[in-house]
């Protein structure tokens, strides 16, 4: 229990500097509903007025097939904003895509590094070349040109601990799993009564969540009154990822936690009084070997030296226990 909770809780999450990374999430409190993802035109607003943010960077997932080559190939991925990689400071070799133009017409895509080792042999001479990908583009549906633009060096387990249902069904991936792909989103800067992305930002060095939050809420009433059409009641919420890797968990984590620590203290008590009984019993004995010349700390350093027989044993056995605990524990974790 202890292990899971270290992980959930205590250990920091796997991007650089993870303490200053926030989700924003819409919300209407007058109207009690709460908007997972965001609208393209606010993003775009966001990104021009926050100024406690280094980077604010719009993400969705995107699952599609890699058909170049002698297989086809199902990969998960996502579809980001240029940001995206300065956010979460996932270091590239080669480029990450410019800046936000629907009149493009070149498709660029950037490989994971899982899938470059896997698919690609670790072929440093991908870069620049074309890879075929079915992604739906502005004219078409079908095997999409796709320039390979940069490659992950270290893997980039994004969006963390979430389930990503593909497209085959019956199948969930995405607990651990790192990401594949990076394809550039199309931000359409009219559309502001549809969301569709999720935003996740990081925040200047120095600056506090709670700074960022009153500059979002100002930043909220300025749209509102701009656009109020679509924008009238709509707020925004900066949630630390942590907080919203865990959810609702961290009470129940906390909970647990918290039991498994009595359980504990129950434990080294009961062990406490076995010993304690067995000191008292061998008093006779701790009185001869005083009456020969026996030292107190001498004394004490064979009452030691006995709890070492029993502690390390029981320590090496409990140890491997909570080992085959967590082999058994980590596939009965639910998938969100």
């Amino acid at each position: 229990i202890f292990s899971v909770g270290y992980a959930m809780l205590g250990r920091p999450l796997p991007y650089a500097d993870a303490d200053r990374l926030v989700m924003l999430r819409p919300m209407n409190p007058s109207h009690g509903m709460f908007f997972p993802t965001v609208a393209p035109a606010n993003l775009l607003d966001w990104q021009a007025q926050a100024k406690s943010f280094e980077a604010i960077a719009g993400y969705r997932r995107r699952t599609v097939d890699l058909t170049g080559g002698d297989r086809s190939e199902r990969l998960r991925g996502l579809s980001i904003t240029p940001e995206f990689f300065k956010v979460l400071g996932v270091p590239l070799t080669g480029e990450t895509f410019g800046p936000n133009d629907p009149q493009r017409r070149r498709f660029e895509i950037i490989i994971g590094r899982r899938l470059w080792q896997r698919r690609f042999a670790s072929d440093r001479k991908l870069l620049g070349k074309i890879v075929d990908i079915n992604l739906i583009n502005l004219s078409r549906v079908g095997p999409t040109p796709s320039l390979v633009t940069g490659i992950a060096s270290a893997d980039a387990h994004f969006p963390p601990l979430t389930a990503d249902f593909s497209l085959t069904p019956g199948v969930v991936t995405g607990i651990g799993d790192s990401v594949d792909f990076w394809v550039p989103e199309l931000i359409n800067p009219e559309m502001r009564d549809n969301g569709d992305l999720d935003v996740i930002a990081r925040l200047r060095p120095g600056i506090p969540i709670e700074q960022a939050q009153a500059e979002m809420d100002t930043v909220s009433r300025n749209l509102a009154a701009a656009h109020p059409e679509t924008n009238t009641g709509l707020s925004v919420r900066v949630v630390p990822l942590r907080d919203e890797v865990l959810g609702g968990s961290r009470r129940a984590l906390l909970l647990l936690f918290a039991c498994t620590g009595f359980v504990l203290l129950v434990a080294c008590g009961n062990v406490a009084n076995l010993l304690l009984a067995r000191a008292t019993a061998r008093h006779k004995e701790v009185a001869i070997r005083a009456a020969l010349g026996a030292a107190r700390w001498r004394i004490l350093r064979q009452f030691l030296a006995e709890s070492a027989c029993i502690a390390l044993p029981a320590g090496a056995i409990g140890a491997g226990l909570a080992i085959a605990s967590l082999v058994l524990l980590r596939p009965l974790i639910p998938a969100d």
